[in-house]
């Protein structure tokens, strides 16, 4: 839906986490960014959902039971999923490079890998930059040129 001047749309963010708290908790953080949120528990909530919606930005975890959060970067992959992917994660630092690193081979959008327990502030900072690069632009034209934002006209 096109954003009109003066309004924005809201974002949907998909949160893929086999933890019902921490689905809770950034969900309750990104709503407070007003993005539309939808959880998912595991690999097969979420490739159900991504077969029915399309998403503006991920928080993925890398452990979800039974499939790892690196099977989810490759169904990423295999459905073209170009939305900021920020990979939110328990495990070692060492682990969570790994996994930004095949999401990055993959082309995906990765951005900056999150440690558990989550830090709420940096959470919520991060999602406001999200929030503020993804937002719907409204489109320009001037002199015959059509641009999504002005920083294109003046770049």
């Amino acid at each position: 839906m096109p954003a009109t001047a003066g309004s924005e749309s809201r974002l949907h963010l998909l949160v893929i986490d086999d933890d019902a708290l921490q689905r809770m908790i950034v969900r309750e953080v990104a709503a407070k960014h007003e993005f539309e949120t939808t959880g998912a528990a595991s690999y097969e909530e979420a490739a159900d959902l991504l077969g029915h919606s399309d998403y503006d930005c991920v928080v993925l975890d890398l452990h979800l039971g039974g499939r790892s959060g690196l099977d989810v970067l490759e169904l990423f992959k295999e459905v073209r999923c170009n939305a900021p992917i920020l990979l939110m994660s328990g495990a070692e630092e060492d682990v969570r490079q790994m996994a930004q690193e095949v999401g990055i081979k993959a082309q995906l959008n990765m951005i900056t890998p999150m440690p558990k327990p989550v830090d709420l502030r940096v959470l919520s900072e991060t999602l406001a930059r999200i929030r503020l690069a993804e937002r719907p632009r409204e489109k320009i034209t001037f002199a015959g040129w059509t641009a999504d934002s002005v920083r294109y006209i003046y770049a």
